[in-house]
């Protein structure tokens, strides 16, 4: 008797509305036998108790945007065998639900988890934080946090695109060292680092040949350039990343890193991809591999 809990996201900006919390659940509750409610609330202890509350489903369905979706990962990582995921892409974004083929709204989500479909999808582990698609420090990489939720539900994506354009414009390099377990290590001065787990990072897509479920993560170290490197990257990328399962960043970078959208560790970091750790609802075209 498969059983689903449904995680809603508590922020005013990716709440869902009377009737798409009433459509949702009657669509959820045709696919599984019982289906429950967690919502996420603003205090420390959320997490372990998502953790406690998500044991003995057999699949955990999140609905909210990328922040929401990695807070609720981060927390599911803890399990030994996690829950079958699902995602309602109710965010502003929607990066990480176009690795599984999952678009914004609520309908190609719940399409998904009708079907039954499923992938496997590697997780990066950052110190005892995960995230499911990016991590960055330097320039850029506080937008996503910093962009005010209001100014989001008003203006959607451009409201990551004003700050963006401020900041190109502030001139900022950050040294950084890359350890390998080799022993290896690589020193820059780049403008932003960029870790990848997928194909798109705010909106476009930067790494193409990337992939969800290759054991690897890709590693951007940026070159030097007008609006603080961003060119590089377009019309097309010319950055040749670094494929890694496993490494050590230390950087002089004082703030925090930036992990799908989310304020993650300062300092120093250990990344490693902890391959195939999530089972996930996707479409068709995700398993194909034309969607992106």
């Amino acid at each position: 008797m498969p059983k689903a809990l449904f995680v809603l996201s508590g922020a005013s900006g990716h709440r869902l509305s009377k009737r798409q919390l009433h459509m949702a659940l009657l669509r959820l509750s045709s696919t599984f036998d019982s289906v429950d409610v967690f919502r996420i609330e603003e205090h420390d202890d959320w997490k372990r108790d998502l953790l406690r509350s998500a044991a003995g489903y057999d699949s955990v369905i999140v609905a909210g945007g990328d922040g929401t979706f990695n807070h609720a990962i981060d927390a599911l990582a803890g399990l030994e065998k996690m829950p079958t995921i699902g995602f309602l892409n109710a965010g502003t974004l929607g990066d990480v639900g176009r690795s599984f083929g999952i678009s914004r709204g609520l309908r190609s989500g719940l399409k998904a988890i009708q079907r039954g479909k499923t992938m496997k999808v590697d997780i990066v582990k950052i110190n005892s934080s995960h995230f499911v698609y990016m991590a960055a420090i330097g320039a850029y990489s506080g937008i996503a946090y910093r962009a005010p939720k209001s100014l989001k539900r008003i203006l959607g994506r451009f409201a990551y695109y004003d700050l963006a354009l401020a900041e190109s414009f502030r001139r900022e390099l950050i040294k950084v060292r890359l350890t390998l377990p080799s022993g290896e290590s690589i020193e820059a001065e780049t403008p932003f680092l960029l870790l990848l787990n997928g194909k798109k990072v705010g909106g476009f897509s930067v790494n193409r040949r990337g992939s969800v479920n290759d054991g690897q993560f890709e590693v951007f170290i940026t070159a030097k350039g007008a609006f603080n490197g961003l060119l590089n990257y377009f019309p097309k990328n010319r950055i040749t990343p670094i494929k890694a399962t496993d490494l050590t960043i230390e950087s002089d970078f004082p703030g925090p890193w930036c992990i799908d959208g989310e304020i993650g560790p300062k300092g120093k970091v250990r990344v490693s991809i902890l391959r195939g750790k999530m089972t996930i609802y996707c479409s068709d075209k995700a398993l194909s591999g034309s969607f992106s």
